[in-house]
C-alpha cells in the first residue's frame, strides 16, 4: 500500500456553518453562503467548489476540473453535482427544516477528464411536498459538453435540537486563509496506471499492485483517504475515514463525500474484470441513502460485487457499512468495457461560441506592490469573483490565463453583461480589467478550444483600454435590440490577423 499521506490525514481546512444557519428560511441560507456572509465548508475546500446563481427553485455549482478526483475510468464528478441538487433543494425549505439524501441518479454521456477550468452544474426543482423535494440538473465540462444529467430526492426534515436565532448585522467574511494552496490547486498526488501496464496486466492484477505498493494510489484515493481491503475478481472492499473534510453544512458526512467513496469502490469492482488493454465507461449510477453519519473520523466500509454480466454490459452494487456493520448506503452502477485498440477517431468537432478574454491592467505593477504572498491572495479573491459571476451569467470557463481567463457563452448579450459585472466588482478589490469579446468557430480539442477566432478575441482584449470592453463587428450586430449601447466603430489592425476590423467599445 502507498504511503503517501492522504488529504483527510491534514488539518481541515474551511468553516461548518454555525449551528443558527438554521433558523433562517433555506433560501437566505444559500443567499449567505452565496455571498460570502457565510466560509466556504471544508467540502468546497477539498473538491474546489463553489456555488454560482442561486435562486427560488435553482442553483449553479462549480468544482475545478483537476485531478484529484481521478479514479477508474474518469473523473467523479458527483461532489458538484450533489452540491448544487442540495443547494436547489434548500431553497424550498422554512426556517428549523433541513434536507436529508433519499436517492440519486447520474446518467453519464461522457467520461469526465482533467482540464483546466471548472465542471458546472446546473440544479432545479421539479416537485415539492410538505415531506420531499425533487430536483434534476446538468452537469457541463469547461468547454461546455454535457457529462451527464442528475435526478434526486430529498427528504424534508425539522433539524433536531431546534437552532439559535440568527445574530442581528451579519456582515460578509474574509475566507480563511492558508500557508500551502488547497488540494484542487496542488498537482494531484497518486497517479492512474500508465497505458503501457494497463496493456500488459489485467484490472485484477493492477489493483493487487496498488494494495501491495507497487503502484501509487489514484488520486481519489489520496484525496478522500480511501484504502483498499481486498480485491478478488468482482469483488472489493474498500474502507476511508468520516472525515471533517466531508462536511457541507453541519457536523455529518454530506452526500458528496459517501457517494464518491461508493462509486470508486464499484468502479474498483469492475477494473477486476478487466483483460489487458480493456478500459470502461460508466453509463449510470444510484444511490440510495439511509441515514446520516457523524464526522468523527472513524472508518467506514464498502463492499462491492459484480451483480450481473451480459457480454460487455456490467452492473455491481456496493454498501457503506459503519464500524458496527450498520448500513449506510447502497450504491450501484451500469458499465460497457472498451477496448481502445478498436476506436476510430471522428471528425474533429466545432462549435460556434462567443468568446470573452479578460486580464487584469498592471498586474506585473501589483505583484511588486504587494509581493508574492498579498499578489496570490488578490488573485484569488479576483478569480473567486470572477467565477462568480461566470455561474450568474452562464458563462463557461475554458481556462485562466495566469491574470485572466478565457470564457465562452451561448449568446454575446450575456459575456457582455458578464463582463461588465466582473470590471464593475473590481472596482471593491481596487483592481481594473479589461475585455475584448468576439463570436467565431472553434475546434474542441478535448480540455480546450483552438481556431482563429480565439487568436482574434485575444488580439481584441489586448487593444482594450483601463476598464474597457471591446468588442468586434458580428458581437455588436448580434447583440442588437439587447440594450447594450456601443461605440462608433473604430477601424482596427489585429496583429496576425488578416485584414481590417470594425471594433466597438460598450457605452455604460
Amino acid at each position: 500500500m502507498s504511503d503517501l499521506r492522504a488529504v483527510t490525514d491534514e488539518p481541515v481546512r474551511g468553516l461548518i456553518p454555525p449551528p443558527w444557519i438554521y433558523s433562517l428560511p433555506g433560501m437566505e441560507r444559500m443567499r449567505l453562503l452565496a455571498r460570502h456572509y457565510l466560509a466556504f465548508p471544508p467540502i468546497a475546500r477539498l473538491y474546489g467548489m463553489g456555488v454560482g446563481h442561486v435562486s427560488t427553485g435553482s442553483a449553479t455549482g462549480t468544482m475545478k476540473a483537476s485531478g484529484i478526483t481521478q479514479h477508474i475510468p474518469a473523473l467523479n464528478v458527483s461532489p458538484v453535482v450533489l452540491e448544487a441538487l442540495q443547494c436547489a433543494a434548500l431553497t424550498a425549505v422554512e426556517p428549523g427544516m433541513d434536507v436529508t439524501p433519499i436517492t440519486y441518479s447520474l446518467e453519464y454521456f461522457r467520461n469526465p477528464r482533467p482540464q483546466p477550468g471548472n465542471f458546472l452544474a446546473r440544479a432545479r426543482i421539479i416537485n415539492t411536498s410538505n415531506i420531499s423535494v425533487s430536483c434534476a440538473a446538468d452537469v457541463e465540462d469547461p468547454v461546455g459538453r454535457l457529462v451527464g444529467t442528475a435526478i434526486s430526492q430529498w427528504a424534508i426534515e425539522p433539524v433536531v435540537p431546534s437552532p439559535p436565532a440568527a445574530p442581528v448585522g451579519r456582515e460578509p467574511i474574509d475566507e480563511p486563509t492558508y500557508a500551502t494552496p488547497d488540494p484542487p490547486d496542488r498537482p494531484p498526488v497518486g497517479a492512474v496506471p500508465p497505458l503501457e501496464l494497463s496493456q500488459k496486466y489485467g484490472g485484477l492484477e493492477l489493483i493487487r499492485m496498488l494494495i501491495g505498493g507497487e503502484l501509487p494510489s489514484l488520486p481519489l484515493m489520496n484525496t478522500i483517504g480511501m484504502r483498499f481491503e481486498n480485491a478478488e475478481e468482482g469483488d472489493v472492499t474498500c474502507s476511508m475515514p468520516a472525515s471533517e473534510w466531508f462536511c457541507m453544512w453541519n457536523r455529518s458526512v454530506s452526500p458528496g463525500g459517501i457517494d464518491p467513496f461508493l462509486g470508486a469502490t464499484n468502479a474498483s469492482c469492475t477494473a477486476t474484470l478487466f483483460q489487458p488493454g480493456q478500459s470502461v465507461a460508466i453509463i449510470e449510477s444510484n444511490a440510495r441513502f439511509f441515514r446520516r453519519v457523524p464526522a468523527d473520523g472513524r472508518l467506514i466500509h464498502a463492499r462491492g460485487k459484480v451483480t450481473h454480466r451480459i457480454g460487455n454490459l456490467i452492473n455491481t452494487e456496493a454498501i457503506a457499512t459503519d464500524e458496527e456493520g450498520d448500513p449506510i448506503a447502497a450504491h450501484q452502477t451500469t458499465n460497457i468495457l472498451l477496448d481502445p485498440r478498436e476506436h476510430r477517431p471522428g471528425q474533429q468537432e466545432r462549435v460556434l461560441a462567443t468568446l470573452l478574454f479578460t486580464d487584469i491592467v498592471g498586474s506585473t505593477f501589483h505583484a511588486e506592490r504587494l509581493g508574492d504572498t498579498q499578489w496570490r491572495s488578490l488573485l484569488a479573491e479576483h478569480d473567486k469573483l470572477v467565477r462568480q459571476e461566470l455561474g450568474v451569467h452562464k458563462g463557461r470557463e475554458v481556462k485562466t490565463t495566469g491574470d485572466g481567463f478565457l470564457v465562452r457563452f451561448d449568446s454575446p448579450a450575456a459575456a457582455i453583461r458578464c463582463a461588465r459585472a466582473i470590471r464593475d466588482g473590481m472596482r471593491r478589490l481596487n483592481l481594473e480589467i479589461r475585455a475584448g469579446i468576439h463570436i467565431g468557430e472553434c475546434e474542441v480539442h478535448g480540455t480546450d478550444l483552438a481556431g482563429i477566432a480565439l487568436h482574434v478575441a485575444a488580439r481584441i482584449l489586448a487593444l482594450a483600454g483601463n476598464n474597457e470592453i471591446l468588442v468586434s463587428q458580428m458581437v455588436r450586430d448580434l447583440a442588437a435590440g439587447s440594450g447594450v449601447h456601443f461605440s462608433s466603430a473604430e477601424r482596427q489592425v489585429l496583429r496576425g490577423v488578416e485584414g481590417e476590423w470594425n471594433l466597438f467599445r460598450i457605452e455604460d
